[in-house]
């Protein structure tokens, strides 16, 4: 994580950055047949479904004592959907796709925050999942707001 502040006689800006990268290579160790359609007849070295090899994730805010705005960038690499593919391409996988989301925030009190956030923002048509019964849509474009109280 990358920070960095700004201070000047009235407030104190402060820049986080946070980056995260993750590289998963779940492969089958053994053989094994299952009625389920998710496994079927599983060989060594096929790869585990639904766990996609890359994800990425960055996200960058701007904090002021009056307000913070985030943005945030996710990426997911592509999946099969199926693990007995016997090395082949899942003709069923899931592609990659990249996100971004809004987030903001405006304290009126101490205890009491407004509170906004724009879910893929783009709008990127995607699928995020296959079960059950076929193809899942990710999110769409979504915007969402409220009041945060801290009691």
């Amino acid at each position: 994580m990358l920070y960095y502040s700004l201070s000047g006689s009235e407030a104190t800006i402060q820049l986080p950055i946070s980056v995260a990268y993750t590289f998963t290579q779940a492969l089958f160790q053994s053989d094994f047949g299952s009625a389920e359609s998710i496994w079927g007849q599983v060989s060594s070295g096929d790869r585990v479904p639904y766990i996609p090899k890359h994800q990425f994730n960055l996200t960058a805010s701007l904090m002021h004592p009056r307000y913070e705005f985030n943005v945030n960038l996710r990426y997911q690499g592509a999946m099969n959907t199926q693990a007995s593919n016997r090395g082949m391409v899942d003709p069923k996988a899931l592609a990659s796709n990249m996100v971004v989301d809004l987030s903001g925030k405006y304290p009126l009190t101490p205890q009491v925050h407004l509170t906004a956030n724009i879910i893929n923002l783009f709008n990127e048509v995607y699928a995020a999942s296959r079960v059950p019964a076929g193809f899942r849509p990710g999110h769409p474009f979504g915007v969402y707001a409220g009041v945060a109280v801290q009691l």
